[in-house]
């Protein structure tokens, strides 16, 4: 009998520990939330921002089954505070689809791997007037000129590079003011289009440097985008397609959202839109490819497959008045 109550006193020792080591996980990630950092495990960890919420829920089951109130009230707080930091991906309100809209994807084709047809498809299908294309080689340039993407998107202004460092933007209207940004490891593009009956548009096709093992060049490569983008004037619209390797989780990709720009996931309350990894056994979990808008509303963003990608393309539809 004494060796059974050793075992049991050993084993509820062993989930107290466990359950305070969950919990802790939880109050680690809201606090990562709202740091700024440069340290690669540290955005790492704060990636994966809306899974944490496991660990405190199973702590907190553990405190309780353990009866041990102190923690399990320390539990419901941490959970209570998860909750309350991902509320704003579940709560925007989708604009009427209505009137001049915009349809604009974001599409990461893994080292110009994706299938450039299934790529043209999605766009016909969905009637994307504006596509932006990360990782784009010079082969998967020439098969998407030779497929219906041609005929959809006539208008383009391309990079197209080895390995992850091209880019493009196709268009369904004219491109002018096109220029390549200065200061990125990869090509980030910008360009203006002018919509019938919507206007002038700004555009920008964006891939900011992996944190992994970049960590410092990443946070500088943010800061310089955002600081591009604050200075576009006021009175023009907005569109920034992306990977810009970071989430909603990150301070520092949330510092984006200042001066008018919205996240179009964010703004119709998409809830987890998770885009990588999804060449894995287990789903995607990095919500790191965004639409990015500012001086219009949005009514959808939808996520879809590519194969050949280990990114889900990204399909917003832009209302312009």
């Amino acid at each position: 009998m004494g060796t059974m109550a050793a075992m049991r006193k050993a084993l509820r020792l062993v989930f107290l520990v466990l359950a305070s080591l969950l919990v802790l996980i939880g109050i680690a990630s809201i606090a990562a939330h709202f740091l700024t950092y440069s340290s690669a495990p540290a955005i790492a960890f704060t990636a994966f921002g809306p899974a944490w919420l496991i660990a405190p829920l199973v702590g907190l089951i553990l405190f309780a089954i353990l009866r041990r109130w102190l923690g399990s009230f320390i539990g419901v707080l941490t959970v209570a505070l998860c909750v309350v930091v991902q509320l704003p991906m579940f709560l925007g309100t989708a604009a009427a689809d209505r009137g001049v809209v915009l349809t604009v994807m974001q599409a990461n084709i893994r080292l110009g791997e994706g299938d450039p047809a299934a790529l043209a498809k999605l766009v016909r299908d969905n009637h994307v007037d504006i596509l932006a294309v990360s990782e784009l080689t010079v082969d998967a340039m020439t098969k998407l000129d030779g497929s219906t993407l041609s005929l959809d998107l006539p208008y383009t202004y391309t990079n197209a590079l080895p390995q992850a460092d091209g880019t493009g933007i196709y268009s369904r209207y004219p491109l002018e003011s096109t220029e390549q940004m200065d200061g990125y490891a990869m090509t980030n593009l910008s360009a203006v289009t002018l919509v019938p009956g919507g206007g002038i548009v700004q555009l920008y096709a964006l891939h900011l440097i992996p944190p992994y093992p970049h960590a410092t060049r990443w946070s500088t490569e943010i800061d310089r985008a955002r600081s591009t983008l604050a200075a576009v004037p006021s009175d023009r619209r907005v569109i920034a397609l992306g990977d810009f390797n970071s989430t909603w989780d990150h301070r520092q990709y949330r510092e984006f959202l200042r001066g008018g720009y919205r996240d179009a996931a964010e703004t119709v309350g998409a809830k987890w839109l998770p885009t990588y990894p999804t060449n894995r056994w287990y789903p995607p979990m990095l919500q790191i490819d965004h639409v990015l808008v500012r001086g219009a509303s949005v009514a959808s963003v939808r996520s879809y497959s590519i194969p050949g990608s280990d990114h889900r393309a990204l399909i917003a539809r832009i209302p312009l008045g």
